[in-house]
């Protein structure tokens, strides 16, 4: 399986292109961004459909932090710190 990831951040579009190897065939999705990481230590952001891919995407990098905890860390006021991130920054998109 061959896949192709492409993001427009003007748009807040990111288009996954994936060919499969039974079919041959190119499927196109395309989803929203919501959310953009920032991981100490890696220079590419990476963003994100939902809070659970944002979850998902922390734990990769053995952060701990839930989609529910993140709901709560986007409702504090600009600047604030939260300890469980590790460094890492999540906003929305």
């Amino acid at each position: 399986m061959s896949t192709t990831t492409t993001y427009n951040i003007d748009t807040k579009r990111m288009s996954v292109e994936s060919i499969t190897c039974d079919q041959g065939r190119l499927f196109t999705l395309t989803k929203r961004i919501k959310y953009i990481v920032k991981i100490p230590g890696h220079e590419i952001p990476i963003y994100c459909q939902s809070a659970e891919a944002v979850q998902s995407c922390l734990a990769q990098n053995h952060i701990r932090f839930s989609m529910w905890q993140l709901y709560r860390h986007l409702k504090r006021e600009p600047g604030h710190i939260e300890m469980k991130l590790r460094g890492a920054i999540v906003t929305k998109a």
